[in-house]
């Protein structure tokens, strides 16, 4: 389990956007092609596909939302490579997809990536499609920080006439999908023997759902209780994820004590409720500089004139 903090930020971040875009409604084809380099916002939530057709692009969709309930398209951002065309450097950050699941769904997904070179998917919520992300022939791709659930799979790793998807690098993203978390479809070859990909960095790798309950972190222990599972995460015979999240959820702490004023030298009854998914090992409670464990509700006797502060853990 992990400690209950919390953590005050506050900050002012100036970008020079070179290009903006702002979608109102679609066009007659329901999609938006980008087709010059540059930094690209989005200003309102809308319901046709942006489709990418050159490299260095910075797409900050500003926490909206690409819907795909009323457009026939199939992808909700795409990046239209092939085999004689391959972008580089494209970044796609705080966005939010959901339901590009159209009639043909094994062409739908919220983002589709086709021979792609150097990118970042970073703070992505891709839920409720057919298929979350699609890597098409990708490398060195960082997909970080993401929740991608609900869909019926995860992630699909699209690979033929030997083209892979190789060197990626997945970390702290959020899985937990109807179907597959990860799937590879080879149209030829045994990808296994070619596809190398990295699911942790030197701190922490993904969080592993099933909706049943049953996915790797879900079950896995964590005796050191790090927030870690004590084993990795064999995807398949060359991916694996060595540091898997074990709990990604906070205990919920609760002070049941009065909150009012009270007298001088007045005995206080402190009263503690914890809950947490799985289950909490520990709570204790700091006052005056000192640290004591908490067990269940006792009485403190505050003979100090002055106001006290006491904080609450639990893990």
């Amino acid at each position: 389990m992990k400690n209950k903090v919390l953590l005050l930020m506050l900050g002012i971040l100036l970008l020079p956007i070179i290009s903006s875009i702002n979608i109102t409604e679609c066009n007659q084809q329901n999609i938006i092609n980008i087709n010059q380099s540059g930094n690209y916002e989005l200003q309102n939530d809308f319901s046709c596909a942006l489709g990418i057709e050159v490299s260095n692009i910075e797409l900050n969709c500003n926490g909206y939302t690409i819907d795909g309930s009323f457009s026939n398209g199939g992808q909700g951002i795409i990046v239209y490579g092939g085999y004689l065309i391959n972008y580089s450097n494209i970044n796609i950050k705080n966005c939010i997809l959901k339901n590009w699941n159209p009639w043909n769904p094994g062409l739908s997904a919220g983002i589709w990536l086709q021979h792609l070179t150097n990118g970042v998917i970073e703070n992505i919520t891709i839920i409720d499609n057919n298929i979350g992300l699609v890597l098409d022939t990708t490398t060195n791709i960082t997909i970080k920080n993401s929740k991608i659930s609900n869909n019926y799979d995860g992630i699909l790793f699209l690979e033929k006439d030997n083209y892979y998807n190789e060197f990626n690098y997945l970390n702290n993203n959020y899985f937990n999908n109807n179907d597959l978390n990860l799937i590879w479809s080879p149209y030829t070859g045994d990808i296994y023997k070619n596809s190398f990909n990295n699911f942790n960095n030197s701190l922490i790798g993904n969080y592993w759902a099933k909706p049943d309950g049953t996915g790797f972190s879900q079950t896995c222990e964590d005796l050191d209780i790090n927030g870690i599972c004590d084993s990795p995460y064999i995807i398949n015979e060359n991916n694996t994820d060595y540091l898997p999240i074990k709990d990604i959820i906070f205990p919920s702490i609760n002070i049941l004590t009065e909150e009012r004023n009270y007298s001088y030298n007045e005995n206080v009854l402190l009263n503690i409720s914890t809950e947490d998914n799985y289950g909490i090992k520990n709570i204790w409670y700091d006052i005056r500089n000192e640290t004591f464990n908490y067990t269940s509700p006792i009485i403190l006797n505050l003979s100090r004139n002055q106001t006290h502060t006491i904080k609450v853990f639990a893990k």
